[in-house]
C-alpha cells in the first residue's frame, strides 16, 4: 500500500491488496466510535465524510488489531482503502470505474453508486431503525441516509434483477478469468463454524452440506444477503428493511437462505437453523 498510497497508513508497507480483500490486514474499523448509540446514528445520518477522513479515524486508533496476515477481522476500512487504491491506480473515481467495468458492460440499469447523496430515487424500499435500546421500540425512517462514511465498503444501490445479472457474470466466468475467480473463492479461516472469507466473498457451509458464496450487507435501516450455491446456478437473495434488528429476524434470514438453497420446507429450514445456531450466527447479517 505504501507505494501507491504513501502516508495514508503508518503500516502501509506491511499490508497487501490480498489482505485488504480478505480482511486479514488488521485495520481497525472506527464505526463503533463514530456511531456510539442508535441516536448518534440517526442524528448524524446526513453527514458528509471523505474516504481519507474515515481512514484517518482508523489510523488515530493506534496499533493494528494484529500483524497483517496473521488473523482475520472484518473491517469496512479494508474496502475504503481498496477504493482509494483503485482511484490512485486508475486516475479516475471509484464511481466511474464501477460503471466502466461492471454497470455498463453488464447492463445493470438499476445499480448506481450514490456515495454523497441521501436521496434514493423511487421505487425504493424504506428502511427503519429502532431508536430505543429496550422495548417499546420506536422505529424511525432512515431511508434518507448519506452513505459516504461507508463509501467503497457499502454505498451501492441495486435490485434483484441486476444482482442476478452480476452473479451470473461473476460465477459463470464472464466477468473475471477463471483463475481470478478461483482466488476469490479460496477462503481464509474466520474462526466461526462453517464460515470462511475469500477475496470479497463470504463462503459458508450450510446445514445441508451445501457451500455458498456471496455477501451480506447491513446499513442503517437495511439487512440483506445474496448468495450462489457453488456447483449450481441457484441463487438466493434476502432483505429486511430494519437494522439493527432483533435476533429473531437474523435467524429468520438465515432460515430463508437454508430453505431456498437447501431445498427445504420452512419447517425443515427452521429446525436446521435451531440445530446449527453457531452457523446461523456466523453469517454476517449484522
Amino acid at each position: 500500500m505504501g507505494r501507491y498510497l504513501p502516508r495514508l497508513l503508518p503500516d502501509g508497507d506491511r499490508i497487501t491488496v490480498r489482505q485488504l480483500l480478505n480482511h486479514t490486514s488488521g485495520l481497525y474499523d472506527p464505526q463503533v466510535e463514530v456511531y456510539q448509540t442508535l441516536q448518534d446514528l440517526y442524528d448524524r445520518r446526513l453527514e458528509h465524510w471523505t474516504p481519507r477522513q474515515v481512514v484517518a479515524l482508523s489510523v488515530a486508533h493506534g496499533l493494528l488489531l494484529f500483524p497483517p496476515g496473521t488473523a482475520w477481522s472484518y473491517s469496512n476500512i479494508n474496502h475504503v482503502v481498496a477504493g482509494l487504491l483503485v482511484e490512485r491506480v486508475t486516475g479516475t473515481s471509484i464511481a466511474r470505474q464501477l460503471h466502466r467495468r461492471l454497470i455498463g458492460p453488464l447492463g445493470l440499469r438499476h445499480t448506481w453508486f450514490p456515495n454523497d447523496t441521501a436521496a434514493l430515487p423511487p421505487p425504493r424500499l424504506h428502511g427503519y431503525m429502532p431508536l430505543d435500546a429496550e422495548p417499546p421500540l420506536v422505529d424511525a425512517d432512515i431511508t434518507r441516509f448519506n452513505p459516504s462514511f461507508f463509501w467503497a465498503s457499502g454505498a451501492l444501490v441495486s435490485n434483484v434483477d441486476d444482482l442476478d445479472r452480476f452473479y451470473d457474470a461473476l460465477f459463470d466466468g464472464r466477468l473475471l478469468p477463471r483463475r481470478l475467480l478461483a482466488e476469490m473463492l479460496t477462503p481464509v479461516d474466520t474462526g466461526s463454524p462453517g464460515a470462511g472469507y475469500g477475496l470479497g466473498l463470504e463462503i459458508y457451509t450450510l446445514p445441508c452440506g451445501a457451500t455458498v458464496a456471496g455477501h451480506t450487507g447491513a446499513l442503517p435501516g437495511y439487512n440483506s444477503g445474496s448468495f450462489r450455491l457453488l456447483g449450481d446456478d441457484k441463487d438466493a437473495r434476502v432483505v429486511a428493511n430494519i437494522h439493527p434488528a432483533p435476533d429473531a429476524l437474523y435467524a429468520a434470514l438465515f432460515g430463508a437462505l437454508v430453505e431456498l438453497l437447501c431445498g427445504m420446507t420452512p419447517t425443515q429450514a427452521s429446525a436446521a437453523a435451531r440445530a446449527n445456531p453457531d452457523v446461523a450466527t456466523s453469517i454476517r447479517f449484522r
